[in-house]
């Protein structure tokens, strides 16, 4: 059957028409009773369950019920889950449900005007035989008032009227053809003993549900078409052909679009979109300094924190003896905090693939790996790094290509590992599709006439001037106090202090590449250890009075080196950018991702107990999220130059305006644009080992959210979201988070988010939305109402309880998040490290 947009309207149109059960209540009496077994409601059901007609493919199977006569393993017991945890469907009493009790027409219509998530409340019928104040007075009114129903005639409804199987088959061969719907699917019923007794009328539209597995037969191969429909059968049925008309395929076309997400940061400050950044240009490029050496001999030391260390015994700094490093030798390794992701090595791929998405998420280009010392190049990791890499642009990240740094000056090593790259990569084309191309050809920081060293390895002539002639070399300069170098001079930098040099200068002033650095291990003349003291340019130092500025809730902050906790505003890092946006240069090369290490000295550049590259979350150059209070704070800054630096795109986000009904899951959204998307996950979890005594496990993805949409009339806002698979059950822990931010951000939000859906466990079609406070506590601010069907959560909320009032929208933004954020300590650090978001960490999408 086609999957189509569907109407309960119109469902109702077919189910409660007048003209549809007349004609099947004559047609009916043509057949002989005696063709047909007599079952009672509870034969029926017995009957059924010896055929156990199984619970479709694709449809979830929700929260545990309350009802001791739904046990689990019947064949209905799922399709009574799903239609009670939608709110299709109670109980007969506080603990039951009643499975082998008869459907009436009373029954049906009720069922129906709660699928439609129909809200209007009537004290009177139009019919004489339907009170006020019946419990399906307000949906048989409903029905008869919008044209959908006239009554069987007489001025009656006949509310308390039997439904049988073939009668509800006709009722949604009905619909489906009233909807011009694809019904051509049709199975003969020969292979069911009493064939003959499907009614005249009815045989087409049995065909068609059968065909389709809407129905399936009784125990000895009896289709039973005019017994009565029981509870558990209407369950059962609606289960099933909700399944075909609601469940969604993922669609293969995935645009995430990382540019146009907002978000703000542990500081306040707002990440730079369309009304602060200029429109995507091309011709700009950000490469990252990317450190793929975590892996033997580097992991051989446990990790030890000198910045931990440090804040507990500061007079250790520059003590080499101090008893708080424990006698380790020079040379040992420290790290200057613990990332994010644990002290994990390089080849995790768990966490490179999270590498991945953030990297793409910023807007990175392309990673340099840092194979600057000895003929180092870190095969293993490198491996590891491409696979993951071309696995994720399989499933639409677009990750940063990637490229070597080699050796700082012409040397036997550099040319050693020009040498390796080429045989067992460039040559053989190994993950090309990830190779940087500059000039036309993959792009190596090296220098080209290593190749002509007589000593190291010997090559021919041919191959020499092969490897010369494959790449594009850039002469990386280790310098951080060169003076601006031309065009030719093919050099590149990788860090220099304020003001940077600029490289490959034309004749008309524009510029080929430019650094920006998180830090220096320098003074403004001369390389220092991290932990030389207040000379030294730390994430704080700024060159003469520099400050910025950024807009906190509506207060205007001032930024500059003597503000409180001043390392968490990367000061450095924004001088750098301010000059490197004002360059404008064609690349802007970023120092650095994961430096977390660095070996301790003795002595070095005049410094005791020296650190000469990372020491402290003052004195370290990483942007990398960290464990500790530096949090996200450089990512979230890097995301916002880089798209400052090359632009934003251009995308239509503004709502559609529509009337949505729950019940018909995806299918009801087909028209409705804009779709955002988020990538497709790995399906692996993480069972990796760290650096020494280090393990880590995470669960894989539980539910891979692909596509959201969203939607809104006078009423109410939509929300849908369509995952990979069948959606879990909706009482899993911490399950399908809606976050919502109306307007600006707020001051006393959540991290910027003002409301969350579905924190407490929905139940009966019915979730919570809760006002959150910034400590993560939770208000109750009302209700909405939820449609689950197999691999799409639809979401309505009540504009009134958002103080939304009518007319036009303010700015919408929302976030999905399921499996992370415990609200019994809510850090939103989490939705880095487990389960799944949409889109990525703080990001969150943009309605208008």
């Amino acid at each position: 059957m086609k999957k189509h947009k569907y109407s309960i309207i119109s469902v109702i149109t077919a189910i409660i028409s007048t003209a549809v059960i007349v004609a099947m209540t004559s047609s009916c009496s043509a057949a002989k009773p005696s063709e047909d077994k007599k079952l009672s409601s509870e034969q029926a059901v017995n009957e059924i369950s010896e055929n156990t007609e199984a619970a479709p493919e694709n449809v979830s199977t929700p929260s545990a019920m309350p009802f001791n006569d739904v046990k689990a393993g019947k064949w209905y017991y799922n399709a009574v889950k799903f239609c009670y945890v939608n709110g299709y469907m109670n109980g007969t009493s506080e603990n039951t449900f009643s499975p082998s009790a008869p459907v009436t027409r009373a029954m049906f219509a009720t069922v129906l005007y709660k699928t439609a998530s129909a809200s209007a409340v009537y004290d009177s019928s139009s019919f004489t035989d339907v009170e006020g104040g019946k419990w399906y007075t307000s949906a048989v009114q409903w029905a008869y008032e919008n044209g959908y129903a006239s009554g069987v005639g007489g001025g009656k409804f006949s509310p308390n009227a039997e439904v049988s199987r073939e009668q509800m088959c006709v009722f949604l061969h009905t619909y489906s053809l009233k909807n011009g719907y694809d019904v051509s699917k049709s199975a003969e019923l020969d292979s069911f003993n009493d064939e003959n007794t499907v009614s005249q009328w009815a045989r087409d539209a049995v065909k068609w549900a059968v065909a389709n597995e809407i129905i399936s037969g009784t125990s000895g191969r009896k289709l039973s078409p005019k017994i009565a429909s029981t509870r558990a059968m209407t369950a059962q049925i609606f289960h099933k052909y909700n399944s075909i008309i609601s469940y969604a395929e993922v669609s293969d076309e995935i645009n995430v679009v990382p540019s146009s997400f907002d978000a703000v940061d542990a500081l306040a400050r707002v990440v730079a979109d369309g009304t602060v950044a200029r429109a995507k240009t091309e011709g700009k490029y950000v490469g990252m300094f990317y450190w793929s050496w975590h892996q033997t001999p580097q992991t051989a030391d446990i990790p030890r924190v000198a910045g931990d260390i440090v804040k507990k015994f500061p007079d250790a700094v520059n003590d080499f003896y101090h008893e708080a490093w424990e006698n380790t030798p020079e040379g040992t390794r420290y790290f200057w905090g613990k990332p994010l992701f644990g002290f994990y090595t390089t080849e995790d791929k768990w966490v490179l693939r999270r590498h991945a998405e953030m990297l793409a998420d910023a807007g990175v280009d392309v990673i340099f790996f840092d194979c600057t010392n000895g003929t180092y190049l870190w095969e293993e990791s490198a491996k590891a790094i491409f696979e993951v890499f071309e696995e994720a642009r399989k499933d639409g990240v677009n990750t940063p290509k990637i490229a070597f740094m080699l050796n700082f000056i012409k040397n036997k090593n550099n040319k050693e590992q020009l040498i390796r790259l080429y045989d067992t990569i460039y040559s053989k084309h190994l993950y090309d599709d990830l190779w940087f191309y500059w000039e036309g050809k993959p792009l190596i920081l090296s220098y080209e006439d290593s190749m002509d060293l007589d000593e190291g390895t010997t090559i021919s002539t041919s191959k020499a001037e092969a490897i010369k002639n494959f790449f594009t070399f850039r002469h990386n300069n280790a310098s951080y106090f060169s003076s601006d170098k031309k065009i030719s001079k093919k050099t590149w930098g990788w860090l220099s202090v304020y003001p940077q040099t600029k490289y490959g200068v034309r004749d008309d002033g524009t510029v080929e590449q430019i650094c920006v650095s998180v830090a220096q291990n320098s003074t403004d003349t001369e390389l220092v250890a991290m932990n030389a003291g207040s000379a030294v340019h730390g994430r704080s130092y700024a060159k003469g009075s520099y400050e910025y500025y950024y807009d906190r809730y509506g207060t205007n902050i001032t930024v500059n080196s003597d503000i409180e906790n001043s390392e968490l505003y990367g000061i450095n890092f924004q001088q750098q950018w301010d000059y490197a946006l004002k360059t404008d240069p064609d690349f802007v090369f970023v120092t650095g991702w994961n430096e977390w290490i660095a070996m301790r000295f003795e002595t070095w550049q005049g410094t005791a107990n020296a650190f000469p590259d990372e020491f402290s979350e003052e004195y370290s150059r990483d942007i990398e999220p960290e464990d500790g209070v530096l949090k996200d704070n450089y990512y979230m800054q890097l995301c916002s130059n880089i798209r400052k630096y090359k632009g934003v795109d251009s995308l239509d986000t503004s709502p559609m305006q529509k009337s949505i009904c729950l019940s018909t899951g995806g299918a009801g959204w087909q028209d409705v644009v804009p779709s955002y998307d988020d990538y497709i996950d790995c399906e692996e979890g993480r069972d990796a080992n760290g650096y020494p005594g280090e393990h880590y496990t995470e669960d894989a993805v539980r539910n891979d959210i692909i596509h959201s949409k969203f939607a809104y009339d006078e009423n109410n806002l939509y929300f849908m979201v369509q995952t990979k698979n069948e959606l879990t059950p909706c009482d899993d822990d911490m399950w399908m988070r809606l976050f919502i931010t109306v307007s600006d951000f707020k001051e006393d939000s959540f991290e910027g988010f003002d409301y969350v859906v579905n924190r407490e466990t929905p139940v009966k079609g019915i979730t919570a939305i809760e006002r959150l406070s910034p400590d993560g506590s939770c208000e109750k601010a009302g209700e909405c109402r939820f449609s689950l069907n197999g691999n799409t959560l639809v979401i309505s909320v009540p504009r009134k309880t958002l103080g939304i009032s009518e007319g036009d929208l303010p700015t919408v933004r929302f976030k999905w998040v399921d499996n992370a954020i415990d609200f019994d300590n809510p850090d939103i650090m989490d939705v880095y490290k487990r389960g799944d978001s949409a889109p990525n960490g703080r990001f969150m999408y943009r309605v208008k």
